[in-house]
């Protein structure tokens, strides 16, 4: 199994994908995947999607709030670390979450929504009540241990504000009865002891502990001689505490231990609901549909787009391989359409193959391939000094190598780079090695010979990326059945070639090729008139459903 991921730029519709999930987990599960291998596999995970799509449409979005990484603190926990309060409030997000959806998909059932690829997810989770209510008597939402949290923490604290209350009322009697002494009535604080501040010249006849003396040597922060006993008790209840709290935590620590195995199981399937979830939002975004998958090597895709060009500008195309042909063969200028139409169709294929909706008719039929062998783009190795010809030949040679009777192949330019007449010759011996095997291609040239390979071949069609000369501009609509041709001299005389030149160059053409010439223009201008028709025929068709809708509707109102 072998799919050219970057090269189809599969990586970033994952990142897309990612910003709709709600966990870090499942956003760092989606920056992973991988098209599934098997055919049952890929049914499931697109059908997943579908559930998680209709629940969306008809109720609500996932509740995945509250979900935290909490994988780390259940690991710990296992093996016996202490949780801090925050990490075990951590984890009574989790189980909150998880009930939340347990919640969720017992009212999908009420309002009989099909959820049934999803419940192998949802019907592994439990719900530690025990664990959370533990917890939450011990814990406010502050990740504060609460007084309450046992008997002894309770009393030692109840004793640490009566300590207190007892310091600061003799230390506020202090700022009485010696004010003189001091340079201000406070009470201050230093190395965590109660201390007010003398005026330097009594620091030695005022009976304390010197604890610090102001930068401007004016102050001594003393903590008073008959504070000391007092505040030494006080540390000796808050280090009994801070032992009580230590082992409170422990306890529900061993809590979290034992219900750890409920607890992963609950985070792998909300994480992987979160994918899912992920999956659903991202169609529902971008207006992509479920489409058919069929276990064959054949497609016939219908209005689909590029998932990463501007939605308002990219245009939809029609395309298919395998039933009636095992290869396509895109000729004409390089106006950029023939690279769109090739990185479309494998891009859409790893998307269907990991489970997602795509940019495409929902009668659309998608193959499965073991490979989707690409070579697209110029790339030169630097290391090996390789031409552009040989930096495409050496990948070539790989995918030949790698090509099975279930690969999808699709090449960019093949055979560019070189003497035409020798690339037009290895390029047409490639695609007959590939479509002897078994493989499905689809590959782009501006060689003429290959227009002519594909006309007198079976199994292979010609196609074309339309171009109105009038703009000189491609539509980017691809013609299947319609070989392209370079459009070079209507182009330049369109923009300001001498005409003495444009004639010239029109004589050098032998009588052979100018009525091939004129015959693609006239098979092209046909084709873009019938489908005009067939668009105006459409659009006709819709206009009268939706009025037998609107009748059907009024007639169901008066009834």
């Amino acid at each position: 199994m072998y799919y050219d991921l970057s090269t189809l730029e599969f990586n970033k519709v994952l990142d897309t994908l990612a910003k709709f999930a709600k966990t870090n987990y499942a956003k760092r599960k989606i920056l992973e995947l991988v098209p599934y291998e098997e055919y049952i596999h890929i049914i499931e995970a697109s059908k997943e999607t579908k559930n998680a799509f209709d629940a969306l449409v008809k109720l609500d979005d996932i509740p995945l709030g509250g979900l935290y990484d909490v994988l780390d603190y259940i690991k710990r926990a296992r093996i016996g670390s202490i949780l801090s309060e925050q990490e075990l409030l951590d984890i009574v997000g989790l189980i909150d979450c998880s009930s939340n959806v347990t919640k969720y998909f017992k009212q999908l059932d009420n309002i009989k929504v099909d959820t049934k690829y999803l419940e192998k997810y949802y019907s592994l989770i439990t719900i530690p009540s025990v664990l959370k209510t533990n917890i939450n008597l011990a814990i406010g939402d502050d990740a504060r241990v609460l007084d309450n949290a046992s008997r002894e923490l309770f009393m030692i604290r109840r004793n640490i504000i009566s300590l207190n209350n007892r310091l600061k009322s003799k230390l506020n009697e202090i700022l009485t009865t010696r004010a003189a002494q001091l340079t201000e009535p406070l009470i201050v604080q230093r190395d965590g002891r109660m201390c007010v501040p003398v005026k330097i010249e009594h620091k030695n006849t005022f009976k304390g502990i010197l604890h610090d003396i102001s930068s401007s040597n004016t102050t001594a922060y003393i903590e008073p001689e008959s504070c000391v006993e007092t505040a030494n008790q006080i540390e000796s209840y808050k280090a009994m505490e801070k032992k009580e709290i230590a082992q409170i935590l422990k306890s529900l620590s061993l809590l979290v231990a034992s219900e750890a195995d409920v607890l992963m199981n609950n985070l792998e399937a909300l994480t992987n609901l979160d994918v899912i979830y992920s999956k659903a939002q991202m169609a529902k975004a971008y207006d992509y549909n479920e489409v058919k998958i069929l276990d064959k090597q054949s497609f016939i895709i219908k209005k689909c787009k590029h998932p990463l060009i501007d939605r308002e500008k990219v245009v939809p195309i029609d395309v298919e391989l395998g039933n009636k042909f095992d290869a396509i063969i895109i000729t004409g200028p390089n106006t950029g359409g023939k690279t769109v139409a090739l990185k479309t169709v494998g891009l859409l294929h790893l998307m269907v193959m990991s489970g997602m909706m795509v940019p495409a008719s929902s009668d659309s039929e998608f193959g499965i391939f073991d490979e989707i062998l690409v070579d697209i783009g110029d790339e030169q190795s630097i290391e090996q000094s390789l031409s552009t010809f040989s930096a495409h030949m050496s990948k070539v040679i790989r995918i030949i190598e790698q090509s099975s009777f279930k690969s999808l192949v699709l090449l960019d330019e093949l055979g560019s780079g070189t003497d035409p007449k020798e690339g037009s010759s290895l390029a047409i011996a490639i695609i007959e090695h590939l479509k002897n095997i078994g493989a499905k291609i689809i590959a782009t040239t501006h060689y003429s010979d290959l227009k002519n390979y594909a006309y007198n071949s079976d199994g292979v069609c010609n196609a074309s990326v339309e171009f109105n000369t009038n703009t000189l501009m491609p539509t980017y609509r691809l013609l299947l059945g319609v070989p392209g041709k370079s459009n070079a001299i209507e182009i330049s005389k369109r923009l300001g070639l001498p005409e003495n030149i444009i004639n010239a160059s029109k004589s050098y053409i032998d009588q052979t090729s100018s009525t091939s010439s004129l015959m693609l223009q006239n098979l092209e201008e046909e084709m873009t008139a019938l489908r005009e028709k067939e668009e105006l025929l459409e659009k006709k068709i819709n206009e009268q459903e939706e009025l037998v809708n609107k009748l059907n509707k009024e007639k169901y109102d008066l009834a």
